[in-house]
C-alpha cells in the first residue's frame, strides 16, 4: 500500500521496517485502546492489525471484527460502521456527505434511510440539519424526525414549530391544538 513505494524491493522493505519500528516505538508511548482507536478511524485495516499486534492487543479481540470490516464490499458502509461502532455518529453522517459530494451524485436512497437512523437513535438532529441542510428531501424528514422526537419529550410548541418549518401543517396544527394555541391554530389555518 501506501508504505511501499517504486525502487528496490530491499529498500522497500527497509522502509516498511523503519515504519514498524516507528510504530512500535509510538505504541509504547501512547494508550494502545486510543491508538487503536485512532489507526480505525483513518480507515487503514493493516495499521490498525500493526498497532494490535505492537500493542499486545489478544488477536481473538480484534482480528474478527478486521476481518468482518474487510469482508464488506462497499468502502463507505465500511467506514460508516466503524464510525458508529466507535460512538462516532457525527463523523459517520460526514462520511456519508463526503462521499457522495466527491463523486458529484445525489444521496442514495439506502443512504437517506441511514442518515436518518443515525440522527434519529444517537439524537443527532442538529448535526444532520447542518451536514444535509442543503438537501432539501433529507432536510425534511431530519426535520420530520426532530418534530416527532420533541413530541415524545413533550415539547408540543417546539415540536409545532418544527413541524411548520417543514410543511407537516397537519401535525403542527394538532400540537397546537394540544397545547390550546388557539392564535397559533388560527394563524396557521390561515396560511393553509
Amino acid at each position: 500500500g501506501q508504505l511501499t513505494g517504486s525502487g528496490d524491493n530491499g529498500l522497500n522493505s527497509k522502509r516498511l521496517q523503519n515504519y514498524k519500528d516507528v510504530l512500535k516505538y509510538f505504541c509504547w508511548l501512547v494508550d494502545a485502546e486510543e491508538l487503536f482507536r485512532e489507526s480505525l478511524l483513518i480507515f487503514d485495516l493493516e495499521l490498525a492489525v500493526m498497532v494490535a499486534e505492537f500493542t499486545q492487543k489478544d488477536p481473538k479481540d480484534y482480528l474478527p471484527y478486521i476481518e468482518a470490516l474487510k469482508r464488506m464490499d462497499d468502502p463507505l458502509r465500511r467506514k460508516v460502521r466503524i464510525c458508529r461502532d466507535l460512538n462516532q455518529d457525527a463523523r459517520a453522517l460526514e462520511q456519508i456527505r463526503e462521499s457522495f459530494a466527491k463523486k458529484k451524485e445525489e444521496i442514495s436512497e439506502v443512504y437517506r434511510d441511514l442518515v436518518l437512523e443515525i440522527v434519529q437513535e444517537a439524537g443527532l438532529h442538529s448535526e444532520g440539519l447542518r451536514v444535509f441542510g442543503n438537501d432539501q428531501s433529507l432536510d425534511r424528514r431530519i426535520r420530520e424526525s426532530l418534530g416527532r422526537r420533541m413530541l415524545k419529550n413533550k415539547d408540543q410548541k417546539g415540536a409545532a414549530d418544527v413541524f411548520l418549518s417543514c410543511g407537516k401543517f397537519a401535525d403542527a396544527l394538532k400540537c397546537f391544538e394540544n397545547i390550546l394555541d388557539w392564535r397559533g391554530c388560527v394563524s396557521l389555518i390561515k396560511r393553509m
